[in-house]
């Protein structure tokens, strides 16, 4: 499970550094923003749905589908001919994807014994905080080496792989006498609906507001007040159904919405999530337009992060499980770091055109705030959510991260346009404009008298970023204190 997760984590962010050469091979410039936005959206729409769809379904039957579709269309997106073809394939990529991350977090709890669930959660949750800030590294490196084709095409063997263990050693739902029948009554048809549809018509607004339209063009505008519309939806239809007698079991617990500890859990990953994959995003572009180095060396430079996060995420297995330190106090200290990293970062000089040694330090301090938030909102789930609930409850985390990451993201990426608009405004046609905001790698194609205005513009830009990844990380920071308990829970340790 954890090889299955950490590729369909890794195609989150390596396509990043490898967009240039993708849209320069297939001739869809105009339409780049695609390849990564139709990936994220449909691996967030279809977080909370696949993990309820495996209450009805069965876990090993589901997460045997979802991976079986991410290896198909991870193909497919090699072969790839035309730009909307690959679009085409990221989308359903992105279904399967969804679908590996959330059931990953789902299966843990019920194969483990609660004692032990600590350690093996920090084990899942490095993986997934290690894939993502891999991708870059990994995308640029296949690039100077290869065909962008390889991004893809090796997801293949090594989900073949992922497949065959699972099969082999995920034990199977024991065998029910329910009617597939029975079994269809009880989806929530309309609840799946609801969540899919709000989900990615907002996050697709948050994807093309500022960028590819103004936030005040009717498309971008028509997307928001739909999405908050059909989100209010269902958080009506998931009250009803647990008030009255249904048949079908909501897409949403509404006990889990209105309970504090649960909603502190989903806010801080939400706000976690945000400064977590902006992060990522911001840090290599600083890198390879302001310092000029490769994607391949930009990957390098996050190293820091890549290393310090995986550590700090078996710190806090470490502390819930043999210490019994409550998760709130963890999150607590896990926002406050990232609060304090991004802090840091934005007081990196504007002037500078090198990579400076302290830089590292900024870096190690959010890699740290990363791994223990990340990693305690999973491990805090079985003191969070009944077993019952359990998969709902997790996929509504994952949910909450995957928005939260789209928002930030979109937040950094409005930034950098406003700046290079208001400072390159006369200088850059559209088309060069729209090709530095979709990949660093596009400052090759600014003329050599402009480059300097260019990183000046993009060193600006950082700055504001960080401030508001500090805003971001600040509202973390305050929504987590509404965690507070008289006797703050905790994982206890099974008796010997």
């Amino acid at each position: 499970m954890c090889l299955g997760l950490f590729l369909a984590s890794l195609e989150s962010t390596i396509v990043s550094t490898s967009l240039l050469s993708i849209t320069n091979d297939l001739n869809g410039f105009r339409k780049a923003s695609w390849v990564v936005a139709a990936y994220l959206l449909t691996y967030t729409g279809f977080l909370v749905v696949m993990a309820k769809l495996s209450d009805t379904f069965g876990r090993k039957a589901t997460i045997v589908f979802c991976l079986s579709l991410f290896i198909l269309f991870s193909i497919g997106c090699g072969f790839a001919q035309t730009i909307v073809q690959l679009i085409v394939c990221r989308a359903f990529q992105g279904i399967g994807g969804g679908g590996i991350s959330t059931l990953t977090f789902v299966i843990l709890p019920e194969n483990i014994s609660p004692a032990d669930y600590p350690t093996y959660a920090a084990v899942v949750s490095s993986t997934l905080a290690f894939s993502s800030l891999l991708g870059p590294v990994l995308g640029g490196v296949i690039c100077d080496n290869a065909t962008w084709r390889w991004v893809f095409f090796l997801n293949a063997p090594a989900g073949a792989v992922a497949l065959i263990l699972i099969l082999i050693t995920l034990p199977g739902r024991p065998r029910s006498d329910e009617s597939m029948l029975s079994k269809l009554k009880r989806v929530d048809y309309l609840g799946a609906f609801l969540v899919l549809s709000a989900t990615v018509l907002f996050v697709t607004a948050l994807e093309q507001g500022g960028t590819g339209y103004s936030w005040k063009s009717a498309l971008v505008l028509s997307l928001l007040i739909i999405s908050i519309f059909l989100g209010s939806g269902c958080l009506f239809w998931s009250w009803y159904i647990e008030h009255a007698s249904k048949p079908q079991e909501p897409m949403l617990a509404w006990s889990l919405l209105t309970d504090r500890f649960s909603a502190g859990i989903f806010l801080n990953t939400f706000f976690l999530g945000s400064v977590f994959l902006s992060a990522i995003v911001v840090l290599p572009q600083q890198f390879q337009v302001v310092y000029q180095d490769t994607p391949a060396r930009a990957g390098y430079r996050l190293l820091c992060v890549t290393l310090i996060s995986p550590l700090f995420t078996g710190v806090a297995g470490f502390c819930m499980q043999k210490k019994q330190v409550p998760p709130f106090y963890i999150l607590l200290a896990a926002q406050s770091l990232a609060l304090l990293g991004c802090g840091l970062a934005s007081s990196v000089p504007e002037s500078a055109r090198s990579y400076r040694g302290a830089e590292y330090a900024c870096q190690a301090i959010m890699g740290a705030g990363f791994g223990l938030g990340l990693s305690t909102a999973i491990m805090a789930a079985p003191l969070a959510f009944s077993k019952k609930d359990m998969a709902v409850g997790i996929g509504t985390t994952n949910q909450m991260r995957g928005l939260g990451s789209s928002i930030g993201v979109s937040v950094c990426a409005n930034i950098l346009s406003r700046t290079l608009t208001s400072k390159l405004s006369g200088e850059l046609s559209s088309t060069q404009m729209k090709g530095l905001l979709g990949s660093a790698e596009a400052i090759k194609m600014i003329p050599a008298e402009l480059q300097e205005q260019v990183r000046q513009a993009f060193a600006e830009s950082f700055t504001r970023q960080m401030q508001a990844l500090c805003g971001l990380a600040g509202a973390g920071l305050l929504a987590t204190l509404i965690m507070v308990e008289r006797r703050p829970r905790y994982q206890e340790r099974e008796e010997e």
